[in-house]
């Protein structure tokens, strides 16, 4: 079962602590969303919704992320529009700090996610990293037990100063 993230651009973007450009604030939301995938599946569709027109924007899209602009309306009522037309609400995910956004499209059977739960979520490149009441662990390790055999052959020559082995 796959999902269909639906980003509250502006508001994403308003969090992201970035002073450059609204062009360069886009793309580097759009980038985010490619690189690190917070989404957490390159088969979850991701709609990032934008107020007002494009201007001089312009966006190769590539991992099956869509930009939408809202033009004459809100982006939330574009957002709203969109969960309110889904053939499976409980497939949707609203990312939005909005309050009246999250009310709206949770009443009609969304899912909501804060900005701040969305940006942190485990992306590929941290795959087996835990995270315990927002507190990142180290990540999981695995060696495999030919390594395993060896490293512990190479300690006990020196910490019990054994004769060391030919090898």
């Amino acid at each position: 079962m796959s999902l269909r993230y639906l980003l509250d651009g502006y508001n994403i973007v308003h969090q992201m602590d970035s002073q450059e450009k609204i062009e360069d604030e886009r793309l580097k939301l759009i980038h985010f969303v490619e690189r690190l995938q917070p989404q957490g599946s390159s088969k979850n569709e991701v709609t990032i919704v934008f107020d007002g027109r494009p201007g001089l924007f312009s966006w190769q899209g590539a991992g099956g992320i869509k930009v939408l602009f809202s033009m004459e309306q809100s982006a939330d009522d574009v957002i709203r529009r969109l969960v309110a037309e889904a053939n499976n609400k409980k497939n949707i995910v609203v990312v939005s700090n909005d309050k009246e956004l999250f009310l709206a499209t949770r009443a009609q059977g969304a899912k909501i996610v804060n900005v701040q739960k969305f940006l942190a979520q485990p992306h590929p490149s941290t795959k087996g990293v835990r995270q315990d009441q927002g507190k990142e662990k180290e990540p999981s390790k695995y060696i495999p037990k030919t390594l395993e055999f060896k490293i512990n052959a190479e300690m006990e020559d020196i910490w019990l100063k054994k004769k060391p082995k030919e090898r």
